[in-house]
This record gives C-alpha cells, structure tokens and sequence, in this order.
C-alpha cells in the first residue's frame, strides 16, 4: 500500500504524474514555436534595418552630391559678381572707398557674423581693396574695433568671433565714420559705408540718427547702406535705415538680408552667408555705377 506524501502528494505513480509530464511538453513546445515566430519577427525587423539603412545610404549621397553641385554653383555666381565688381571699380572715372562697418552684439552669433565676414572677403577681394586701409571690418559697440586679423582664416575668425558683446551701440563708431569720410572729401574721393546690424542699435538710435544726418549732410560724397541681418523682433536699425533713406534719398538705402523661417542649421547659415554676399556686391556695383559720369547723347544730324 502506497505511503502519503508528508507534502500532500502521493508518492505513487499516476495519472496526475503523467498530466504534469504532458504539461511540462506543452509549455515547451508553446515556448518553443514562440521563440521561433520571434526569431522570424527579428529576422524581418533586420531586413528592414538593412534596407532602410542602404536606402539611407544613397539619400545621403545624393544630397551630398546635390549640396557640392549647389555650392559649384553658388561659387561660380559670387565670382562673376565679385568679377564684375571689381571691374566696374577698376575702370570708374571717380573713385570711392567702401569702409564696413558691422554691429558686434551677440545678436550676430547665429550665422549672421560669419555670414558678414564671408561678404567682407568677397567685397574687398572683388573691390581690389585686399591691402587697403582702413582694415577690412570694424565693430561697432561700446567702442569702435578695427579687426586687423585675417578674416578668411578659422581661427581668426575664431578670435574674432569670442569678442562679440552685448554692445550694439552705433553711435560710438560714428565719430570714426566722420574722420574717414572727411579726409576722402578732401580728395575728392566718395565714401560708402556699409552697415551690417542684428537689428537693435539699444538706446543710442535717436542720436545715432542724428550723428549720421550731420555727417551726411556735410560730406555729399558720402553713401550709406544699413544692411539687417537678423529676423529678430527688434527693428531700430530698420526704422533708422528707412528715415535716413527718406532724408538722403539715393545716398542712404535700408536693405533687409534675412531667412523667412530660419532653422540655425548649417544650411541654412550657407544659404544667409550667399544670399548676403550676392546681394551686398549688388549693392556696390550700384555704387560704382551711380558714380559714373553721364553719357553724352549724340548730337543730332
């Protein structure tokens, strides 16, 4: 006769026994055809993953192929502008200086400020005025900077960059601008300034007006373009641009150089910096050619 089980069971052999094996085989056997539907799941997921990745792979390619072209493009524009720039300076009969000016707040740090540098470059290589004085850029703030570093260089630019203040006060760098253009006056030189701003001149904006009416009152040789580079809220450089260009009509334009829905990401820095540059050697070349003296119409039979 079978003994109990001190733990409730019988330790006789049954059929209880033989449903524990056979239960035992199901769970196995269900363990098992999940694993290898899983299996099967995991094997799709990985094509998918190849594919996607391979057809990622060309995407990239392709848009590297498409951004190089684009830029082949952009290159070849800006060089026949600069060209034809350049040519209209070299063979004006009045000469003028191109002096740039550009607001030095950390209103220009999103692309704006090298958006500005790569112009400058442009603009004095086209102009022929490499090595001329004054430096290629100035910063306006709290104080006049004459950046004397080579701005076509990375880690000049770099330096450059690492002095960009709060400042965005244009009323200091006026006083400078009336030096410049007073000394070419006496040459019988043209002066035309270009002013780059992140669009908020702070507080001094009514006496930067001022200041500029003065200075363009007394020298008439004297062009002014106040160029906005920012899409930000604060318009006070705007406002100045368009009541001088309504005072000074022809000598003093506003332009605004912007993104309509800016993102910050590198292309859309590529695309400010070559919008910029083409526009600002248009800008010149109206200069130039604004200076030029009138044809004389034939004389009629």
């Amino acid at each position: 006769m079978a003994k109990d089980n001190p733990m409730g069971g019988s330790n006789a052999p049954g059929k209880e026994g033989n449903g524990n094996k056979r239960g035992m085989h199901t769970l196995i056997f269900e363990l098992e055809t999940m694993q290898g539907e899983f299996n099967k799941q995991a094997e799709h997921y990985t094509r998918m993953t190849n594919t996607v990745g391979e057809a990622l792979t060309i995407v990239r390619e392709t848009q590297r192929q498409l951004n190089a072209a684009q830029a082949e493009r952009d290159a070849q524009m800006l060089g026949q502008r600069a060209a034809l720039l350049g040519g209209a300076i070299s063979t004006a009969a009045k000469k003028g200086e191109f002096v740039f000016l550009t607001d030095g707040s950390l209103s220009m740090r999103m692309g704006q400020f090298d958006a500005v540098l790569d112009t400058v470059a442009l603009a004095r290589k086209g102009s022929g005025l490499v090595n001329a004085a004054p430096p290629a850029l100035g910063l306006f703030g709290s104080a006049l900077q004459w950046v004397t570093d080579d701005i076509t260089d990375a880690a000049a630019r770099k330096k450059i960059a690492e002095t960009l203040r709060y400042d965005a006060r244009l009323l200091p760098a006026v006083a400078e601008m009336e030096k410049l253009a007073a000394v070419n006056t006496l040459n019988k030189k043209a002066t035309h300034f270009i002013i780059f701003s992140g669009g908020d001149l702070q507080a001094d904006a009514d006496k930067s007006k001022a200041a500029l009416e003065k200075l363009m009152t007394a020298n008439k040789k004297v062009t002014l373009d106040i160029v906005v580079v920012s899409p930000a809220s604060a318009k006070s450089a705007r406002d100045l641009a368009a009541a001088l260009a309504a005072s000074f009509p022809g000598r003093a334009q506003s332009h605004l150089v912007v993104l309509e829905k800016p993102t910050y990401t590198v292309a859309d820095r590529v695309t400010l910096s070559v919008k910029l540059q083409a526009d600002v050697m248009d800008m010149m070349l109206q200069r130039v050619q604004s200076g030029a003296p009138k044809r004389k119409s034939a004389p009629k039979p």
